[in-house]
């Protein structure tokens, strides 16, 4: 479990990197290169998916559920409603 979790971070590490490497170039009106930056970024959402799913089977095998991080953050504010 550990292991994807660090490969989870580590994707969204590259996944900042590109978008700031974008930005760069946005930014100096290096529009040749945005393609790749969308292919690059396109490919890391898609890793992210992967590990996700990895993630959620682990934690199944271990007859644990993933938690619904919107059901949670609702109910933490409902007491301030």
């Amino acid at each position: 479990m550990l292991a994807v979790v660090h490969a989870e971070c580590s994707a969204v590490k590259q996944f900042v990197a590109v978008l700031r490497e974008e930005q760069a170039s946005l930014l100096h009106n290096d529009t040749e290169r945005l393609m790749d930056y969308a292919g690059r970024k396109s490919e890391i959402v898609l890793t992210l998916k992967g590990l996700g799913i990895r993630r959620n089977a682990t934690l199944a095998a271990q007859g644990l559920e993933p938690e619904d991080r919107k059901s949670t953050r609702l109910n933490s504010s409902h007491g301030y409603i």
